[in-house]
């Protein structure tokens, strides 16, 4: 078996969250701190989309993946397509009810009303990419499922470097603003979801692929269920967020929000180490598991444990010496500065 460390999801899960922190730098560079606060406000959005993606996903790959064991190939090429259908619906339709009541939402998330014009500005076009969001997620599981990995990984790699480039591209030469980001990261979502979509329909001597949806609801239902508690986790963190936009609007302001993505920024790159080891390894003890062989699992355990003692003290050394770095990084050096100020009043 593979090291977990050159897994390709260890090196797309650093990488995604790698361009995510990219993203937030060229927001801040190109129009200011406002825009960087309407992104943190918008965040939970993206934490719902990534939810329903992963309760797809995890739920119906996990469904699918017994049934062909069991030898029922054809019910789960048909559960796969239906699952497809249902999740563009769910995430269509939680589209709409955002366009719908849009301005009710930003305030609900954090925003006051001199951040509410920023926030349409990214939610509008944002809210278009959530299906391909959606579809993103469910196609980085599916792929694990077909026995190719490397080929999710890749695909989520492309969406990141194309958001990066048309970052600089529609902020620093078109001059489009916050608009522009929105649009990036939903070219950066839409491409991998496409490409994901024509594979599974053209590739028919896979394990998976797209044939006439069979309609269901046990399907549906046991996906949903299976897949809830990856659902649920990733939904604290949104509640997490709209909890401290909340707070930190009430303290500091539209500085006090910016300060606080620099930290999710920083967290979610440094935590992507520890999410993308733990993703690696899984696999690694489940085949060991499957072959009973405990001398290998406890020497894994041992290795594990000391690679993440390490790891958690290079990390927590190096936050506190780059933090000087960060702000500047991202042209929030006086937001952060006045924001103190404003705590010690």
């Amino acid at each position: 078996m593979a090291d977990p460390i050159c897994s390709p999801n260890f090196f797309s899960n650093i990488f995604g969250n790698l361009y995510t922190a990219v993203d937030g730098i060229f927001v801040a560079r190109f129009v200011d701190t406002d825009a960087l606060s309407a992104i943190n406000i918008s965040m939970p959005m993206a934490y719902l989309a990534s939810a329903l993606g992963m309760m797809f996903g995890t739920g119906g790959n996990a469904l699918i993946a017994k049934k062909i064991g069991v030898g029922k190939q054809q019910e789960a090429l048909e559960d796969f397509s239906l699952l497809m259908v249902v999740a563009f619906l769910f995430s269509f339709v939680l589209s709409a009810l955002c366009f719908i009541f849009l301005d009710p939402l930003c305030r609900f998330l954090g925003s006051d009303e001199s951040l509410l014009p920023y926030c349409r500005q990214y939610m509008i076009p944002g809210l278009i990419s959530v299906p391909f969001a959606v579809f993103g997620m469910m196609f980085q599981l599916s792929f694990i499922t077909v026995d190719k990995a490397g080929l999710g990984a890749f695909l989520s790699v492309l969406g990141g470097v194309l958001n990066i480039a048309l970052d600089w591209l529609f902020m620093g030469e078109f001059d489009w603003g916050l608009t522009g980001a929105a649009i990036a990261t939903g070219i950066g979502y839409a491409v991998p979801s496409v490409i994901g979509v024509i594979w599974f329909c053209v590739n028919r001597k896979q394990t998976l692929y797209v044939v006439r949806p069979k309609w269901r609801a046990k399907t549906i239902s046991d996906s949903c269920i299976n897949g809830s508690s990856e659902m649920v986790s990733i939904l604290a963190y949104s509640v997490v967020a709209i909890l401290f936009n909340r707070i930190l609007m009430n303290l500091g302001g539209s500085d006090g929000v910016a300060s606080l993505s620099i930290i999710w920024y920083a967290q979610g790159l440094f935590g992507s180490l520890f999410r993308g080891y733990v993703n690696g390894i899984s696999s690694v003890v489940s085949y060991n598991l499957r072959r009973s062989d405990k001398g290998r699992l406890s020497r894994l355990f041992r290795i594990s444990v000391w690679i993440l003692l390490v790891a958690s003290a290079a990390v927590t050394v190096t936050s506190h010496r780059v933090d000087s770095i960060l702000s500047l990084t991202f042209v929030v050096r006086y937001a952060l500065k006045n924001f103190s100020l404003g705590l010690d009043k």
